[in-house]
């Protein structure tokens, strides 16, 4: 757990029983799933526009709701565009549904150690951010996969 992503975590935790309770991901309405996505990228535009000024002093300021509203609306968007657009059934993806606990808990350890790795190699930002997010997740879930064939380990992940 990050320490300055600790708000983030509790506001995903308290939305995400909000909604499994009230069954929010299963009604979600195509208008609110659209503009929930739409909320999300342009707070997510914000970030990458700020270059000095107000609006960089805004968002420094409110930094940990900012980016905590823009995960939920990310969230909440990419949830209900691959519930009616992604939700493609062959053994690929049941393959990869099989592993997506462990490699949600395995993520950031591996993109740590990944981003140790190539500290010291230059590939640009975005270059960076792609390798690393590419690459994490596909050894998140190979981690994962190999740690359910040691006997027991499949109940847990």
């Amino acid at each position: 757990m990050e320490p300055a992503h600790y708000l983030q975590y509790v506001m995903m935790f308290v939305v995400g029983i909000l909604a499994s309770r009230f069954h929010w991901l299963e009604r979600i309405s195509k208008a609110t799933g659209i503009l929930s996505l739409l909320i999300g990228c342009l707070l997510a535009l914000g970030i990458y526009l700020r270059d000095g000024g107000e609006w960089n002093n805004f968002v420094a300021q409110w930094f940990g709701i900012y980016e905590s509203l823009l995960c939920v609306f990310i969230c909440f968007g990419l949830l209900w565009l691959f519930r009616e657009y992604g939700n493609w059934n062959n053994k690929f993806w049941q393959w990869c549904a099989a592993q997506a606990y462990g490699a949600y808990i395995f993520h950031l350890l591996l993109m740590i150690a990944l981003q140790n790795a190539v500290d010291g190699i230059w590939m640009g930002a975005f270059g960076k951010f792609m390798f690393i997010g590419i690459a994490s997740t596909i050894a998140s879930f190979g981690l994962t996969w190999l740690l359910r064939m040691i006997p027991g380990v499949k109940k847990v992940l």
